[in-house]
């Protein structure tokens, strides 16, 4: 959850998403399975990153380059917060939800400004002296009449999305131990998906998935293996309890294969003398049944990491053509300098290209990462190196044209 805020105001504009969708509707439409997996082509913006594939590109063309220079402010709200937000605003018809820092939800008439409703969820027994690094939130996900947030101090709550009604809250974990929630959720038929963050303060980080009508917890996948499971030796004796591996950012699913990807941070300590080995499934893409929360492969992005280089940054699904092969891929911009693309049938490496100057991760043995060790602290040893702990690209999202498939600055995709 390291990350630069980019937006630090207290005044949100969003006359232009107030008519990005055309005519809006006036009663609240359910969203559901069906409209969630045609999300790309919805009127609206139904979800974190606007669809499935995770593309946050936006197809709308009523703004041009020949009429942008005619808009005009519609209507803004102010909040009470200074920190950082980063809610993306989701809009289902003439219904506009957007979050604050220190959890607040409003939702408005998208097309007034005219404010419907406010929850504002009870922090004030929480300390939050362990959350890293603001007090945000990214937002929410629409699931039937509906709307869900992940909170500060891990609960999950599910609110009426007219009325602002609390439907159910559960919490998955106790506040102020090192672990919280600022990521959307995400909605896989009917589940309410969600990840943990706390990589820097000993917590082991896990993804979980919720009954959306109930709260019921269905599954819990831990993002770091204990001994007797498949990657658990890549950690020295009992390092897997404190390793960190925050799944911070909201996944990505792939209908067709039925198949969940959830990129994982970074492991803990920072210092990788203190854990030798791998560190599964640390700064790694997982690929899991969302029925079960099984996972099915990974790729891992920086092995060892020491460089505080995560591996949360979205995995968008696009079909690429490399080196004249059709391949079914994942991409994603990585905090160690590195876009990747990877086969999302298998987990395989693609290809992988520089997109900043990156000299800790050095090239590539069998599809696999190699990192210099020139380039790595120890106790008594400080280095220079790129990227910095920002990393070349940090939470801030990309997008994927799919037409084009390209991703700016036209890195092939």
């Amino acid at each position: 959850m390291k990350r630069l805020t980019i937006l630090r105001k207290t005044t949100l504009i969003v006359a232009l998403l107030a008519v990005v969708g055309g005519a809006l509707a006036a009663d609240y439409a359910p969203v559901t399975d069906a409209r969630l997996k045609a999300a790309a082509s919805d009127d609206g913006w139904l979800m974190y990153r606007h669809d499935y594939t995770s593309s946050g590109y936006s197809p709308f063309d009523t703004i041009n380059a020949g009429n942008v220079g005619g808009l005009k402010q519609v209507w803004d709200y102010k909040t009470a917060f200074e920190q950082g937000h980063e809610s993306p605003a989701i809009v289902n018809g003439d219904y506009l939800y957007i979050t604050t820092p220190k959890d607040e939800l409003v939702a408005f008439q998208a097309s007034t400004g005219k404010q419907l409703w406010r929850y504002q969820h009870d922090l004030s027994q929480v300390g939050l002296k362990t959350v890293c690094c603001d007090v945000v939130n990214r937002g929410v996900a629409l699931y039937g009449n509906d709307v869900y947030m992940a909170t500060l101090d891990n609960y999950v709550v599910a609110l009426d999305a007219v009325t602002g009604k609390l439907q159910w809250k559960k919490q998955l974990l106790a506040a102020d131990e090192g672990a919280a929630m600022t990521l959307a959720p995400l909605i896989v038929k009917g589940k309410v998906i969600v990840g943990l963050s706390g990589g820097e303060y000993g917590a082991r980080g896990f993804i979980t998935a919720l009954d959306a009508k109930t709260g019921k917890q269905l599954w819990k996948q831990y993002t770091i293996p204990a001994p007797t499971e498949p990657g658990g030796k890549t950690w020295p004796k009992g390092a897997y309890k404190t390793g960190g591996g925050g799944a911070w950012l909201t996944g990505t699913y792939d209908a067709e294969s039925d198949t969940l990807f959830w990129g994982v941070g970074n492991p803990g300590p920072w210092l990788a003398t203190l854990r030798p080995g791998d560190n599964l499934y640390t700064d790694s893409v997982i690929a899991m049944n969302p029925a079960t929360g099984k996972i099915k492969w990974n790729y891992q992005y920086t092995p060892n990491d020491t460089w505080d280089y995560d591996g949360t940054n979205e995995t968008v699904l696009t079909d690429i053509d490399y080196q004249g092969v059709q391949h079914k891929a994942i991409v994603s911009a990585s905090r160690n300098g590195w876009f990747y693309a990877i086969d999302r049938t298998d987990g395989k490496l693609i290809y992988a290209q520089k997109f900043v100057t990156a000299t800790s991760v050095s090239g590539f043995k069998d599809g696999k990462p190699v990192t210099d060790p020139a380039m790595r602290p120890t106790i008594d040893k400080e280095v220079f190196t790129c990227p910095s702990f920002l990393g070349g690209k940090n939470w801030w999202p990309i997008s994927v044209d799919p037409k084009t498939h390209t991703s700016p600055p036209c890195i092939p995709a």
